[in-house]
């Protein structure tokens, strides 16, 4: 294992452990000394503006914008030392919140003398208030327990997280640009089929809202990479790390989506990984 790896590993604690399963011993915490985890609401206040701003449109557009404006607007860093880069939150020490899934026993949890409490300041609890007011009944599971028997509600929790995968065969083999170009065919096909009468008018649009939808959400995947570039490129003109550059200088030319072609000679983990981020930005 390289010294590199090594340090990587030392800071970075496995979020899951740290926030969530609070009745861990100190010494089961595999964290840094001085660490202090935080709630991001970096993510959940970008998505919020966009579903204000797209109300009335169809859902599979307003869910392409919204990772849209969320990865052309989050923070995007990159560690000295890291090789494969994408990140969900604003920094290292922080987690990210999914208010369109749920968010009341976050609000809960949060307040002051509550299990989490120290995860928010006084400022970020009114911001979280303020972000979750719009989203009322609209959450996932708000929606869902409207079809529950009342003698469940309490104890039946329930909406899918990562029921997916995206196909990282493909997205190695033709690069998203492959697949942009695979989704204009498919739309081009689309409207021969409704031309002809054999689709009705309900499918027709169904699928020409889905494939536009994903087209907005992979040329999105395309520019959040090339941020990560750009971010590449200043680092390695401007720091040095143990006598080398800071271990990102070639991801400035080399970022495997970066230009959304098929890139072979980049390690496949560094393109899956930077492609699995802003997917779990959708879980």
């Amino acid at each position: 294992m390289s010294s590199r790896t090594q340090t990587l590993m030392v800071n970075t604690p496995i979020k899951a452990q740290q926030v969530a399963l609070k009745e861990l011993s100190e010494d089961a915490r595999a964290r840094r000394p001085g660490l202090k985890w935080s709630l991001d609401l970096e993510r959940a206040r970008l998505l919020t503006e966009s579903y204000k701003q797209t109300e009335g449109e169809p859902m599979a557009l307003r869910r392409a914008k919204a990772l849209a404006h969320i990865l052309a607007n989050m923070t995007v860093y990159i560690r000295q030392g890291e090789m494969i880069v994408g990140n969900y939150a604003s920094n290292s020490d922080s987690v990210p919140i999914y208010p369109e899934l749920a968010w009341r026993w976050i609000v809960r949890e949060t307040a002051p003398g509550a299990a989490y409490d120290s995860l928010l300041t006084d400022e970020g609890r009114e911001e979280l208030k303020e972000i979750c007011s719009y989203w009322g009944n609209l959450a996932i599971h708000h929606r869902l327990r409207e079809y529950l028997p009342e003698d469940l509600l309490d104890i039946l929790w329930i909406f899918n997280w990562e029921s997916t995968t995206p196909n990282y065969e493909k997205i190695l083999q033709f690069g998203l640009k492959g697949i942009i170009e695979d989704v204009r065919e498919r739309k081009t096909r689309l409207d021969r089929e409704y031309m002809a009468e054999t689709i009705n008018g309900v499918d027709f649009v169904k699928g020409k809202d889905f494939l536009d939808s994903v087209i907005i959400a992979l040329n999105a995947v395309i520019k959040w990479s090339k941020r990560y570039a750009k971010v590449a490129t200043e680092m390695s003109k401007m720091e040095e790390h143990a006598g080398e550059k800071a271990g990102v200088g070639n991801h400035s030319q080399n970022l495997p989506v970066g230009t959304g072609e098929p890139r072979a000679n980049i390690p496949g983990g560094a393109t899956v990984f930077l492609v699995h981020s802003p997917y779990r930005q959708f879980h």
